[in-house]
């Protein structure tokens, strides 16, 4: 399956004490894409597990405290791939959507570039070119971008289709503009939006504008429909803005190292070479930052094509615009002022710098097919122009050889041998060009040269892209069967802790709750939390991956933390079997009940329930509250809120305090509570909009408690407590795409009807 599976059972523990049917253990292809066993398939996989329990996917308690799941653009709820878990296991389903990826994407660019007038084999050729791309290629197994990605061709056909009067094609701009909002990858809908702007402009509005005769109400015509688009995905924009803005998205570290966001000048060379600098793949990588995020590679054959397409700026309009786009998204992927100030014009701001890429690639992928069309359609008489083009991409590779030369002796065996390859098709697609001028068999030598760049980008393609088998995908072992064998026997829900074992949220598939968490929209608050505990200070800085590990601090009990995980290390920290663990877990308090070879499980004796009684609170600022870590504050006694309540403490202590779970589900909880005195419930869930609490059913506030916590004021005696997350982002933005599509059949309705009476008259 294209699921980087070998990336869990092949790296961490405690899978990694197991061989899995391979003699020394699951070898890992290319650990770089981690983020599809972290985050995107357990997302996926949870989201739909919930659509089929009839509930909508809109909380995740599987780490940090839990987090919104739906308002995540990338969780991908409503995205149109989903239609194969209808059918399909889960595995089998994920592996449909990356499949057809690369197949829609090929079908949609040769429906664009067929329309735009270019030959069968040129529009195949430009389409393969972008469907197998660098980009496409980095991002194909996340199952998001890709997605994506593949609107921007329908969107410029439908403009296309538009102005040249065919009005049925705006409905289909409505549903392009949801359907690729829902794919989950909002930087590439941006980007896409942008370049249909310019496309808008440069091919209509400034010839009309030229010609004095704008017609105004095609353009709002065209803005109105694809504003109806954007309604009909508000109830996905909703949520998805509420939680981007409750977020350390702009504080986060990882987005603000521009060696990981701006594309290095360098790296132009990669257009040449893509291993150049190494791959991830082979273990050798030495370029700057990640390698996926600055893979842009199209082909060594087709930038002959690119290049042949220079001599055609004056004589066509969308060779000129095209390689306008291209030096366009390289202002917007270098780091250079007027690209830092259109990445905040556009909303940018936040590591999606070199997602610029995606407009390079298509950009290239265009000129190709018009620079093959154009060679091969009666311009192959002018062989001064590709002969020029041949010897300037020469020129390029005696240049890469010289660089090559100049590197570091291990370095120099890298970049030398990854040069092979591009040169090796560079002289295939000269010889095939030379062979067709010289003995004129122009069908054959369009058929070579296109095998010849095809193979070049699946031999790119394979290198990179890693396939493991279904079984390895989230395997169980004795210690995951011991953490769910407790969470069953447990009345009460608890938080387990990685320690060093495991990576963050890789316990979700199983259905347990971590106390760590990775995920680039975690909510500032709880972000702050995490940092006081680990630092004793809450950072400037807070980044997307937080790994908790100062178990001795006096806010590591109210994580509900019962069970932390460990590796056994011998000296210089290898694992080893024989020895202990840190010193940490030598402390009383933490009692070893489980392991298995290297990993072994400790219980926290000092850990608090998620849900317990409190008769006493103080009300103080942030400065306040982290003042207050330095004495001997119990938790387990006194809550801290942000704002007085009116709620006296009781002056004798309570004899009964009953807490009881009637119903734990991810976005709602069912507790019976029971105290001879009044007092708060505290909760050590998240804190955020649109969590609700129904004492009795009746309606009751949630306060912020300890910083980033819920605690809900109750009376004495017996009552029923209900929380349930029902955002009102959600309701309102579901309401308007309701809406929206309602009054959208209506007035396709009426439009059909009037458009048929038109063309009848």
């Amino acid at each position: 399956m294209p699921i980087p599976s070998d990336i869990i059972v092949g790296v961490y523990y405690p899978w990694l004490d197991y061989k899995w049917g391979f003699p020394t253990g699951v070898p890992v292809k290319n650990p770089l894409i981690s983020d599809v066993p972290s985050l995107l398939y357990p997302w996926r996989s949870f989201a739909i597990d919930e659509l089929k329990s009839g509930r909508w996917p809109l909380w995740n308690p599987y780490y940090f405290t839990g987090m919104p799941l739906l308002a995540n653009f990338q969780s991908a709820v409503f995205s149109y791939v989903n239609i194969f878990f209808l059918f399909f296991s889960k595995p089998i389903a994920w592996s449909l959507g990356i499949m057809t990826s690369p197949l829609l994407t090929m079908l949609t660019m040769y429906v664009f570039l067929r329309h735009k007038k270019l030959e069968k084999l040129s529009s195949l050729l430009g389409a393969v070119i972008f469907s197998l791309s660098g980009f496409e290629i980095a991002w194909l197994e996340y199952n998001v971008l890709c997605q994506t990605a593949l609107f921007l061709p329908l969107f410029l056909l439908t403009i296309d289709l538009f102005f040249e009067n065919k009005k049925w094609s705006l409905f289909l701009i409505s549903f392009l503009v949801a359907f690729q909002i829902f794919s989950g990858y909002i930087p590439l809908v941006i980007y896409s939006y942008v370049v249909c702007i310019f496309y808008i402009l440069f091919f209509y509005f400034i010839p009309e504008l030229k010609q004095r005769r704008i017609k105004w109400g095609r353009y709002f015509l065209l803005l109105g429909f694809w504003v109806v688009g954007l309604g009909v995905s508000a109830i996905q924009l909703f949520p998805g803005y509420e939680l981007f803005s409750l977020s350390i998205r702009k504080i986060d570290p990882i987005v603000s190292n521009s060696n990981a966001s701006f594309l290095p000048f360098k790296n132009l060379i990669t257009l040449l070479a893509p291993d150049f600098f190494g791959n991830p793949a082979t273990g050798n990588y030495f370029g700057q930052a990640f390698y996926d995020n600055f893979y842009f590679f199209v082909g060594t054959g087709s930038l002959i094509f690119i290049l042949f397409s220079l001599f055609f700026l004056k004589k066509s309009k969308i060779v000129l615009f095209w390689w306008g786009m291209l030096i366009f998204s390289f202002i917007l992927c270098f780091k250079n002022p007027l690209g830092l100030f259109l990445e905040k014009l556009l909303f940018l701001s936040g590591g999606a710098a070199s997602k610029a890429l995606f407009i390079t690639d298509f950009s290239l992928s265009l000129l190709a097919a018009f620079g093959f069309n154009y060679f091969f359609k009666g311009e192959v008489k002018q062989r001064k122009k590709i002969f020029a083009s041949i010897s300037l991409l020469f020129t390029f590779f005696l240049f890469s050889g010289f660089l090559a030369l100049r590197l570091e002796e291990n370095y120099r065996v890298v970049s030398i041998r990854n040069l092979i390859i591009p040169l090796a098709s560079f002289f295939a697609c000269t010889l095939i060009i030379l062979t067709t001028i010289r003995f004129r068999r122009f069908t054959l030598g369009k058929l070579l040269l296109i095998i010849t760049i095809i193979w070049q980008l699946f031999y790119s393609a394979k290198k990179y892209l890693p396939f493991s088998k279904q079984e390895l995908l989230f395997p169980t072992t004795p210690v995951i069967d011991f953490l769910k064998q407790k969470q069953s026997e447990s009345k009460d829900p608890f938080r387990v802790e990685l320690g060093d074992v495991i990576p963050q949220n890789f316990l979700m598939p199983y259905g347990i709750e971590t106390t760590s968490g990775y995920d680039a929209l975690l909510p500032r608050k709880t972000a702050g939390f995490l940092s006081l505990l680990e630092e004793g200070k809450i950072e400037e800085k807070i980044s997307r991956v937080q790994l908790i590990d100062n178990y001795r601090s006096q806010l590591f009990p109210l994580l509900n933390t019962k069970y932390i995980l460990a590796k056994k290390m011998a000296s210089g920290e290898i694992s080893s079997r024989q020895e202990r663990p840190f010193s940490v877990f030598q402390d009383k308090r933490f009692r070893l009940v489980f392991e298995d070879k290297t990993v072994q499980v400790y219980e926290d004796t000092q850990f608090l329930p998620r849900a317990f009684w409190v008769h006493d609170y103080m009300a103080v600022n942030q400065e306040d509250f982290m003042a207050l870590l330095s004495d001997k504050f119990d938790f387990s006694q006194k809550v801290i809120l942000e704002k007085p309540i009116e709620f006296f403490p009781p002056l004798l202590p309570a004899k009964i305090n009953l807490v009881r779970w009637k119903e734990y589900l991810p976005g709602k909880l069912k507790l019976e509570v029971e105290s001879d005195q009044p007092g708060l419930v505290f909760l050590s869930n998240n804190y955020f909009p649109g969590w609700q609490a129904f004492v009795d059913d009746k309606k009751s506030e949630i306060y912020r408690a300890n910083y980033t916590f819920q605690a809900i004021l109750v009376a004495e005696g017996r009552h029923l407590l209900t929380l349930k997350y029902q955002p009102e982002t959600f309701l309102y933005g579901g309401l308007v795409s309701v809406f929206v599509l309602a009054n959208g059949w209506l007035f396709s309705v009426i439009f059909i009807l009037r458009y048929l009476w038109e063309k009848k008259g």
